[in-house]
């Protein structure tokens, strides 16, 4: 080869290899179309059933309150007066409050996994995003034991709790779009498994102690305390008011069914949130599809806990 060919050449590719090393640096943090797909659709799932959730928490809630108001109507005494503090709420605000900020770590890092996918979303996430990821990385001991406050759990919980939102707002704040999202999965598993696995236990069953488990015993005694209040009156009440009373005492199980049922939701949906994001590396391999059949089970789930929390509602 002529010498001056042989440096026009060589220029040529020095000057090319700047942009090569460039393509193919963004062709390895570009997720396959495949994954970008299943990644948001796992996003959209993990955000509609930690909504759902939220909302969950409200209603049981208002239907707990309610309760409680159709038993301190009865009970009502002129003589005495009524006395608002004795209607107790069930999760006070600092309960709700830091359970939603548990719930918007899950949400807020499932939606950060799909804007990294996408450029058009990358400005979003550098912004809002990385805000409300500040707010994590102060999340406390003292806020994952109100976020726990119904389960026996151990004394470490709410440390493990604020642990793992620590982790997620940290990863927020800090990602970088150079790290390959295969990374970033299983790194924040840990993190992921360990708040579903919490809210979990502290929602518990009716046999274990937990929100399920208080909740319908709290309405048992609002029943019998209302079936005593009827029976010892029964007498001195007029036709309408006995339809009243009794209509109330017939309604009680039926919300107490409700909120049970709601509650019950919210743990499914967060131990299929659990069991997606365990396999979500799985979104990488075009020919898996468990993990697309996971991702409809939890889009499902989030669907089924709606449905219930607004059975409560109507």
């Amino acid at each position: 080869m002529p010498l001056q060919l042989f440096r026009i050449t060589t220029s040529r590719c020095s000057a090319a290899a700047p942009m090569l090393l460039f393509v193919l640096l963004a062709a390895a943090c570009t997720s396959p179309p495949i994954a970008s797909k299943r990644i948001a659709a796992f996003s959209t799932a993990t955000q509609t059933a930690t909504s759902n959730v939220a909302d969950s928490f409200e209603a049981v809630e208002q239907s707990y309150f309610r309760a409680q108001l159709a038993t301190a109507i009865a009970n009502f005494d002129p003589a005495v007066g009524f006395n608002p503090k004795s209607i107790k709420r069930f999760l006070s605000p600092a309960d709700i409050e830091a359970r939603t900020k548990v719930l918007k770590s899950l949400s807020s890092y499932a939606r950060a996994l799909a804007a990294v996918t996408s450029d058009s979303r990358l400005k979003e996430f550098d912004g809002a995003t990385k805000e409300l990821g500040d707010s994590l990385t102060k999340f406390s001991a003292s806020d994952g034991a109100q976020a726990l406050s119904k389960g026996a759990l151990p004394t470490a919980a709410p440390a493990a709790l604020a642990t793992a939102v620590n982790a997620i707002g940290r990863w927020l704040i800090e990602y970088k779009r150079e790290k390959a999202l295969k990374a970033v999965i299983p790194e924040m598993n840990e993190h992921v498994a360990s708040i579903c696995d919490l809210l979990q236990r502290d929602i518990g069953d009716l046999e274990a102690p937990g929100m399920r488990n208080q909740l319908f015993n709290q309405f048992e005694q609002e029943i019998t305390t209302l079936n005593q209040w009827i029976s010892q009156n029964y007498g001195e009440l007029g036709p309408i008011e006995r339809r009243q009373e009794l209509t109330r005492l017939a309604q009680l199980p039926i919300e107490q069914e409700q909120a049970d049922a709601a509650l019950a939701a919210v743990r499914r949906a967060l131990v299929q949130l659990e069991k997606t994001h365990a396999k979500l590396e799985q979104v990488f391999d075009e020919n898996d599809l468990e993990i697309d059949a996971l991702i409809r089970g939890l889009a499902a789930e989030a669907k089924r806990v709606k449905g219930f929390y607004q059975s409560i509602e109507d």
